[in-house]
């Protein structure tokens, strides 16, 4: 009874520290593709936010380059909606 009890304490901590290792660098690759950041500075591309609108199908508003664009994404594409205009390069939340 014993060697049961340890053995499934022992799968119940591997299956655990798989899951938190693949949360973590599933969430760490996110956010380091192509420079991408949720609206920090200094990156290639800012998310400023984002709307579901169905569970595959979401609105971006993102500036790439100084330039804020509206972008529709599914499974299978990404869809440039519209060019919102030239931003300035002033940090974020300065009143």
């Amino acid at each position: 009874m014993d060697s049961t009890v340890s053995q499934f304490l022992a799968i119940t901590v591997v299956l655990g520290g798989l899951v938190a290792a693949v949360w973590f660098l599933k969430r760490r690759q996110f956010l380091r593709v192509a420079g991408i950041t949720r609206g920090g500075k200094g990156a290639d591309i800012q998310v400023l936010s984002h709307k579901p609108l169905t569970g595959q199908h979401v609105l971006f508003v993102v500036i790439v380059r100084g330039e804020m664009l509206l972008l529709a994404t599914s499974p299978g594409s990404c869809t440039l909606l519209e060019r919102l205009g030239a931003t300035e390069a002033a940090p974020r939340g300065n009143a």
